[in-house]
């Protein structure tokens, strides 16, 4: 259904095949090949959280808003995107073009919010509580930051 949404643009004609397809949403992270209609290769995928969400649960740590691509990419605009140094997954040569985004999801989390009390964590909901944050922490910075790694 996603691949079909270029046929309804204005751009339909200028479409051709072979094409390579990047589908990204908050439920899904995709690298497909399409040679034609109906045939398609799968050639990567998320191994973990889509970017989608793992956007909209930095933006709510981040007390931005919903939805997080776009409430990110405003706070970035202000930001230092070498401000904080959040890594890229390594996933090897086995899978070339795999994707996973919760390790710098939590990257983010951990260095922008206080650390509990040793031997004892924050979980689930408690995690991302919005503006729960380290008061040296740049929002902007935050965010630039995590938008050029992600």
């Amino acid at each position: 259904g996603h691949i079909y949404s270029l046929w309804l643009s204005d751009h339909a004609d200028s479409l051709c095949f072979p094409a390579l397809c990047l589908l990204i949403s908050g439920g899904h992270t995709e690298l497909v090949l399409v040679r034609g209609h109906g045939d398609y290769a799968l050639l990567g995928s998320t191994l973990d959280d889509a970017v989608g969400e793992a956007f909209d649960k930095v933006a709510r740590v981040l007390g931005l808003g919903y939805p997080g691509g776009p409430a990110i990419e405003r706070a970035a605009r202000e930001g230092d995107p070498s401000a904080y140094a959040f890594a890229r997954a390594d996933l090897g040569e086995e899978r070339p073009y795999a994707f996973s985004f919760s390790g710098i999801k939590t990257a983010v989390m951990r260095t922008v919010q206080p650390q509990p009390a040793y031997g004892k964590r924050a979980r689930g909901e408690e995690s991302l509580r919005a503006g729960n944050l380290r008061p040296d922490v740049k929002i902007a910075d935050a965010a630039a930051s995590f938008q050029a790694a992600a």
